[in-house]
């Protein structure tokens, strides 16, 4: 479903994590994202801890993370590389300042120069598509990024 050639054919499931948008896991092992909070969360994995709590009548919540703004941008950017869509450098841009794209220009055009990416639109504020090499590597190109200037940032 990564790899799916149009919109039509993508995992509706799989859409929610790719687009970052809030979601909730229920059962055993289930995860969660709130991404006005920036925050994950996942249930007991087994069906016998998850039950105990759910019949205590507590949230079956074994833990959860906060994101850091690195973690929220590298997230957004590896999730996004592994779709045909791509990813949209305005928004991205937008969400986590003009600093994480001018920062990762180059390596951006290494990628296109590599024909892992291409550049539908500006290069700076357009969208930023793998080609099926790129959709094969996406989380390995996701890690080359320099995200170093969100390090004191918020992100909503």
């Amino acid at each position: 479903s990564n790899f799916a050639p149009g919109p039509e054919l993508q995992s509706r499931h799989n859409r929610k994590y790719w687009n970052g948008v809030r979601y909730l896991g229920i059962g055993p092992s289930a995860h969660s994202f709130d991404p006005a909070q920036a925050e994950r969360s996942w249930n007991h994995r087994t069906l016998d801890d998850w039950q105990a709590t759910v019949f205590k009548d507590c949230e079956p919540t074994a833990g959860r993370e906060r994101l850091s703004p690195a973690q929220c941008a590298l997230e957004e950017l590896f999730l996004r590389l592994r779709t045909t869509d791509g990813l949209d450098l305005g928004a991205f841009e937008s969400r986590f300042g003009k600093g994480v794209v001018q920062n990762n220009r180059t390596l951006f055009r290494d990628w296109r120069n590599r024909s892992l990416v291409r550049f539908e639109g500006d290069d700076d504020r357009g969208r930023l598509k793998p080609t099926l090499d790129g959709l094969a590597v996406a989380d390995a190109l996701a890690r080359e990024a320099d995200l170093d200037c969100l390090a004191d940032r918020n992100v909503a």
